[in-house]
């Protein structure tokens, strides 16, 4: 789902010392607040689409749908991880992970095809390494 890109400045400041676990939960914060953003988006856009129980949208539509309502809460998603300090004692995993999700979300704005098709699913590959991490809600927002 996403190939690696260490960003610059991804990670916040380096001088907090923060542990794997503060970090998680500060991450798992952030994902939450854009998970919620992300679903109002998505309700706003589906109350004012044509679909309905049996008319599904079009590809057009899910394709208007990733671009206005979930990926600007990705990037709002990203851009509030890429400011938390990362762990020093896990040899770089939680920046990697981050990138990662950077990644990805710019893959996505610049071609929102896969995240409207969800075919293939962009997100397995960081989802799964998400979550071998440690973060719960960040696995939720992007599976």
């Amino acid at each position: 789902m996403v190939a690696a890109l260490v960003a610059a400045g991804c990670g916040g400041s380096s001088d907090e010392e923060v542990t794997k676990a503060e970090f998680i939960k500060e991450a798992d914060a952030v994902c939450r607040q854009a998970e919620k953003v992300k679903r109002e988006k998505m309700e706003g856009f589906l109350a004012q689409s044509s679909a309905g129980e049996e008319k599904p949208l079009k590809l057009s539509e899910l394709q208007e749908m990733a671009t206005k309502a979930i990926l600007p809460s990705m990037r709002s998603m990203v851009d509030g991880l890429s400011e938390l300090p990362t762990p020093s004692e896990d040899d770089g995993k939680g920046e990697q992970i981050v990138a990662d999700f950077d990644e990805i979300t710019t893959e996505l704005e610049e071609n929102p095809l896969p995240l409207a098709t969800g075919k293939p699913d962009p997100f397995e590959p960081i989802a799964k390494e998400a979550e071998k991490y440690g973060f719960k809600t960040c696995i939720l927002y992007y599976s």
